[in-house]
């Protein structure tokens, strides 16, 4: 079982006991109803879960951004094809470029976060 506050981490392959499971199989030495071994699995099938839904969000992700350039780059191309970084604020994509006026990278953004 993994344990911790937020962003810490402490592996222990023990059941966790509480005063109130006095008489619980922890206590008693008997074998708990469900083993880390079971939690184990069913844990890394839901992992695998999620990193299935994950790549299917990035591939839509990258399936409208590769749209959306193709729009920008009819209208922009000087700004389209420029390299910029990006950054995620929030729900938002926030372009981070010194070279990019003020007026440009508000474009940008509201291009890039208005299909939405």
């Amino acid at each position: 079982m993994i344990v911790g506050a937020p962003g810490t981490l402490h592996w222990s392959p023990q059941v966790p006991t509480t005063a109130s499971s006095a008489t619980g199989p922890e206590r008693t030495g008997q074998r708990a109803s469900t083993s880390w071994e079971e939690n184990f699995f069913t844990k890394e099938t839901e992992r695998g879960q999620d990193r299935t839904r994950m790549a299917h969000t990035l591939k839509a992700f990258a399936e409208r951004l590769d749209s959306l350039s193709s729009k920008l780059r009819s209208i922009r191309p000087d700004i389209a094809d420029a390299d910029y970084d990006l950054k995620l604020e929030g729900k938002q994509l926030v372009v981070i470029d010194d070279q990019l006026d003020e007026r440009s990278r508000t474009w940008l953004e509201v291009s890039l976060n208005g299909d939405r």
